[in-house]
């Protein structure tokens, strides 16, 4: 596998940040290995600065939603996401994942409850305005 290292900023630079993500979506680093299909250990040591291949960029960005001039220049975080398309069921998906069984439960009661009421508050809203 060929590693490439293509920054003006240090590895541990680019570790930082992604270490930085990880823990802005709450992942440990044995949730995010296994989502990009690589060992903890390995996570760990690219956390602590060793390069990486492209195809493993690659991956990073996409998990993050992230561009490579965030990840390998430090471009701001918020910069980076407003040019990558964002999937709210990705993030919805990530979010599960961190997940116990029983936590997914009780988030799936908690939304379930938190639809119903903005909906019922939606249509009490339209209602009104058909009235007024």
């Amino acid at each position: 596998m060929e590693k490439t290292h293509f920054t003006a900023d240090p590895p541990f630079l680019v570790g930082q940040r992604i270490r930085d993500e990880r823990n802005k979506w709450n992942f440990t680093q044995e949730q995010l290995s296994e989502h990009l299909g690589i060992s903890t250990n390995y996570l760990g040591q690219i956390e602590r600065g060793r390069t990486f291949s492209r195809a493993l960029a690659e991956r990073i960005c996409e998990f993050f939603h992230i561009t490579y001039d965030y990840l390998y220049y430090g471009a701001s975080a918020d910069q980076a996401r407003e040019t990558v398309s964002y999937d709210m069921e990705d993030e919805l998906s990530r979010l599960i994942a961190t997940c116990s069984p029983e936590e997914r439960r009780l988030c799936t009661n908690i939304l379930k409850e938190v639809l119903a009421s903005f909906r019922s508050f939606r249509k009490e809203k339209e209602e009104e305005t058909l009235t007024s």
